[in-house]
């Protein structure tokens, strides 16, 4: 079970991201304002033979300026660590993500998960990662005085 949620609910990679252009180096801008925010993703797995339940899976990162993230999603999964850019060609961005401690619970004892390098394309409020989709959410206003 746990190996099939990892699969689920952790990014994927494509043949894409193996044949990605070499791209430039960032010049000093490791963390990408445009990058920066809330992006989502939702799906499902399963659920294609008659009998087969499935199960819908949904997935957030947010990418902070200072360099930090937080993941979350369904089923309950909570992912912290660092992200940074070491490459970008136009719209596309070698992703890093560093340091990452995942737990299901806030009861739960983080574990380590492995560091991950893949290309991202950026397509106006779209984040394409692997085979998901991201949504850029919008950002809550501040709370009223």
């Amino acid at each position: 079970m746990s190996l099939a949620f990892f699969l689920v609910i952790g990014p994927g990679c494509s043949k894409d991201d193996a044949k990605s252009p070499a791209g430039k180096k960032t010049a000093g801008d490791s963390h990408p304002a445009e990058l920066v925010g809330a992006w989502s993703a939702a799906g499902s797995v399963g659920g294609k033979k008659p009998g087969d339940r499935g199960m819908s899976w949904t997935k957030t990162y947010t990418f902070n300026k200072d360099g930090t993230f937080v993941m979350t999603g369904y089923p309950q999964i909570h992912v912290t660590g660092q992200w940074s850019v070491s490459k970008r060609d136009k719209n596309r961005f070698h992703l890093g993500l560093s340091k990452q401690l995942m737990r299901m619970s806030k009861r739960d004892k983080p574990s380590k998960w492995n560091d991950q390098k893949v290309w991202v394309e950026l397509n106006g409020t779209k984040l394409t990662w692997g085979k998901d989709t991201f949504s850029r959410q919008a950002t809550k206003p501040p709370p009223a005085p």
